[in-house]
């Protein structure tokens, strides 16, 4: 259950999630909910190229998202201080969870992501794309090494396409506002 939040100003997100597991191929949920509220994308990638192994993602196109790193994990990559925080604005927010299954396909499945973030981007017309590392999308982590390499050579091939994208730090706590369209 979802509905706006009534009890908070700054909560500018309520959504309805229904997620299912499939092995037979891709699946998504497109989701319209009432005037005003979040366009909410949701896609596992399966079976094509990589040998029935889930890349979990969440795909939310905002009219911004903005975030702020509060404090690091073990895992933490290094972040300059103009790299602590972030915003974009008329984005496809990408929410990626690398899991086990990925660690021996890095190439493969950062293309199968890539194309797939790129082809819902063009899909919704947003103008920008964020790589979000969000690690709650799954229980069964790949290592924070695998992590960094895949959430990295999939912003490579997102820019090399010519796409205007930003990847938030990798193992970090982080504060985050997102206006949904």
């Amino acid at each position: 259950p979802g509905g706006p939040h009534k009890d908070s100003e700054q909560a500018n997100l309520s959504l309805n999630l229904n997620i299912a597991h499939s092995r037979k191929g891709p699946w998504t949920i497109w989701q319209r909910p009432s005037a005003g509220s979040a366009y909410l994308y949701t896609w596992a990638i399966t079976e094509h190229t990589l040998t029935g192994d889930t890349m979990r993602t969440l795909y939310i196109h905002a009219d911004f998202m903005e975030y702020e790193v509060k404090k690091p994990t073990p895992m933490a990559e290094a972040v300059a201080d103009q790299e602590r925080t972030g915003r974009m604005e008329e984005v496809l927010v990408a929410f990626l969870t690398v899991e086990r299954g990925d660690q021996d396909k890095v190439e493969a499945v950062a293309s199968q992501a890539s194309a797939d973030i790129i082809g819902t981007a063009e899909k919704v017309g947003a103008e920008r794309i964020m790589l979000y590392p969000y690690a709650h999308l799954s229980p069964d982590l790949a290592d924070a090494e695998t992590g960094k390499r895949v959430l990295r050579e999939i912003e490579r091939m997102i820019a090399a396409k010519g796409w205007q994208v930003h990847r938030a730090p990798f193992g970090w706590y982080k504060a985050f506002k997102i206006s949904c369209k």
